[in-house]
């Protein structure tokens, strides 16, 4: 996803890493080929959507099961999903017999 942004101020921020979020930091550059400037823009911008949304967690729950009312499914397709996915198909089971049991 490319953001374009307005030209206009933009502000100088300082940061501080130990080694460890520095090797991470390199991993990252490394493997996505961004600029660390931009690893830290879309990191904020990730955190900002998760702590500042209004959305809750389990929100998209609420969707899928509003989504799954449209389904063609047997009102009692959660109490015989074996029979819906399988046919019922399974069969006898045979028991494995142990080595040296008889």
């Amino acid at each position: 996803m490319v953001v374009k942004r307005k030209a206009g101020a933009r502000h100088q921020v300082m940061v501080y890493l130990d080694g460890e979020d520095q090797a991470l930091l390199e991993r990252v550059v490394s493997r996505t080929k961004l600029s660390k400037t931009e690893v830290f823009r879309r990191g904020l911008r990730l955190l900002a959507e998760e702590t500042l949304s209004s959305r809750r967690p389990g929100s998209s729950f609420g969707y899928l099961v509003a989504s799954a009312a449209e389904d063609v499914f047997p009102a009692n397709v959660a109490e015989q999903h074996d029979e819906f996915l399988y046919g019922g198909g399974y069969g006898r089971s045979r028991r494995k017999k142990r080595a040296g049991a008889r």
